[in-house]
């Protein structure tokens, strides 16, 4: 029963915490400095779940903000994401990353008409979108000489730099044990996005079913990361509006069924 209205940056952020529950709020307007103040700095979330553990995000109505949704990430495990309305979220409505194991079901996503959340010339960001930004790790981002510039703290990007994304080889704060179903996803720009993961990191055990994704301009996104255990299956993709496209791109390994 949380009511929060036009925070400057996140609308509730949970940092290093566990067994908590977020849940029958409302926020909007979060992040207001980029979309009302127009000022740089740090992203954040309307709902931020970082390096946490045991998490309940549910039935909730998160819209009209300047970030993500709902962001667990930065090697938080175990995340429960469900029932929650998200509407006209203008960077991505659910967007996961570094976070293993979550449960993302009965949700409602959907764009909006109004051009100031717009991400894309046409739309709002993705509804659900999954990454490993190089941040997150030891060594992190490099410079266009190589050099290392992130400041991470989970797995050195040295260690696993030439991993194949199998077995004890894998990093566990890498994006794994991912169930996407029984969501709604309308009018983004795109209804899942499987972004090119920055950390080389196959996505391993993800499992995408029973989902319906209507007139995103783009329903499935693939950025050519590899994938091991990842199957998309028994899902709608229902393309109404001319130039809507149904797969973009292409991923190593993925299962459709």
């Amino acid at each position: 029963n949380v009511f929060v209205n036009g925070a400057y940056q996140c609308g509730i952020q949970a940092n290093g915490v566990a067994d908590f529950t977020i849940q029958d709020s409302e926020l909007f307007n979060a992040e207001a400095f980029r979309g009302i103040f127009n000022e740089s700095g740090n992203w954040c979330s309307t709902i931020g779940i970082q390096g946490s553990h045991n998490i309940l995000v549910q039935n909730n109505y998160i819209h009209e903000s300047w970030g993500e949704g709902i962001n667990a990430f930065y090697g938080s495990t175990n995340a429960v994401i469900r029932n929650n309305v998200l509407y006209a979220n203008r960077a991505v409505g659910i967007y996961v990353g570094a976070l293993n194991g979550a449960d993302i079901y009965g949700n409602l996503i959907l764009g909006t008409a109004n051009r100031q959340f717009w991400r894309s010339p046409s739309a709002a960001g993705p509804g659900i979108a999954m990454d490993n930004e190089s941040y997150e790790f030891v060594g992190g981002s490099t410079t266009s000489v190589g050099e290392f510039t992130g400041n991470g703290s989970l797995c050195p990007l040295g260690a696993y730099g030439h991993y194949t994304g199998n077995g004890s080889e894998l990093c566990p704060n890498a994006l794994q044990n991912i169930d996407i179903y029984d969501n709604l996803v309308a009018g983004t720009s795109s209804g899942l996005a499987v972004w090119f993961a920055h950390y080389p990191a196959a996505y391993t055990n993800v499992r995408v079913f029973n989902n319906s994704f209507i007139d995103n301009e783009q329903q499935l996104t693939l950025g050519g990361q590899k994938t091991s255990n990842y199957i998309v299956r028994n899902n709608i993709f229902l393309s109404l509006t001319p130039g809507m496209i149904d797969v973009e791109g292409s991923n190593y390994g993925m299962t459709f069924d």
